[in-house]
């Protein structure tokens, strides 16, 4: 008997959520829906648009699911299902709130317990789902997604390793220590718009428009950008020793711009931009669930 999960990946701008069929591991396309969000709304509002993408997906698919998987920005406390975000510019109102146990209530018409909704760091989501998608389960790699944030996620023969000496806590690059202050405070939209900002006089919304600019200042700044990228992954190339990089958020459009120091510094077989981040993260957090059940039945000895 074939079985279905709801996934869905939370961005900080919007949420999109698909069934996934644990046979093939593959999202069915027609049950995609995408909403957009208000990471800056209250924590009900920001609620009610979760669940109206994650409502629209159920009711778009005739069939039984078994659980929810997550794809979910941090910090978080994925084991009990808590945000706890805070100081980010993003979903500050959801700090403290048990999400687990918000969609159990609404969603137990379906879903039996609350364990059957499960949650994962959105790039630890979508490295491992990239790996699967580009069939790269026997080799080294390191995963990024660039955009709000700086999310990454080492993994090496299919396996997330976020307690391992040779990579940070928890996979975790964000936080590492770096110039003035963290990692993402110079890998990340925010760091572009505030340099544009301070070099040019004017405000731009992200990185297209830096993009577009298209003039010195716009140069310089890709270039910082893949220097200072390139600095803070350095000391885990040398201990991971990846053979592969895959780039994935709203920032891998602008890849050529940021590539040339990541090549130069890092020596990396290869480096790719993969578009598909979304369906990417769901595909993870689905791997994570099947994981997780298993793990759930040995320890109910039913395996």
């Amino acid at each position: 008997m074939k079985k279905f999960i709801l996934t869905a990946d939370i961005g900080g701008s919007h949420i999109t959520s698909s069934v996934v069929d644990f046979t093939t591991l593959k999202t069915i396309e027609n049950t995609t829906s995408t909403v957009k969000v208000d990471s800056h709304a209250s924590a009900e509002k920001i609620i009610t648009e979760w669940t109206s993408a994650l409502s629209e997906s159920i009711e778009k698919f005739d069939g039984v699911i078994e659980g929810i998987a997550l794809s979910m920005p941090g910090p978080f406390d994925y084991k009990n299902g808590i945000c706890e975000i805070t100081g980010l510019g993003k979903y500050e109102n959801l700090f403290g709130y048990n999400i687990r146990l918000v969609l159990f209530d609404k969603y137990n018409s379906f879903i039996t317990d609350p364990s059957k909704i499960i949650f994962l760091n959105d790039a630890d989501a979508f490295i491992l789902g990239a790996v699967r998608m580009q069939n790269y389960q026997n080799e080294k790699v390191i995963g990024l997604t660039l955009g709000t944030g700086y999310g990454s996620g080492f993994v090496e023969n299919g396996q997330l390793l976020t307690e391992d000496s040779r990579v940070p806590e928890g996979g975790l690059m964000y936080c590492q220590p770096f110039k003035e202050g963290i990692a993402e405070d110079y890998i990340s939209t925010r760091w572009f718009v505030k340099e544009w900002e301070k070099r040019e006089g004017k405000k731009v919304k992200g990185v297209k428009e830096v993009s577009e600019a298209d003039n010195i200042t716009s140069k310089q700044l890709f270039d910082e950008f893949g220097n200072n990228l390139s600095a803070t992954l350095k000391p885990w190339k040398e201990t991971f020793q990846p053979t592969k990089m895959v780039i994935g958020g709203n920032i891998t459009n602008v890849l050529s711009k940021f590539v040339k120091p990541l090549k130069n510094e890092l020596n990396i077989e290869e480096i790719i931009a993969f578009s598909h981040t979304e369906k990417a993260a769901m595909i993870g957090a689905a791997l994570h669930y099947q994981k997780e059940s298993k793990i759930q039945m040995k320890n109910k000895g039913t395996l």
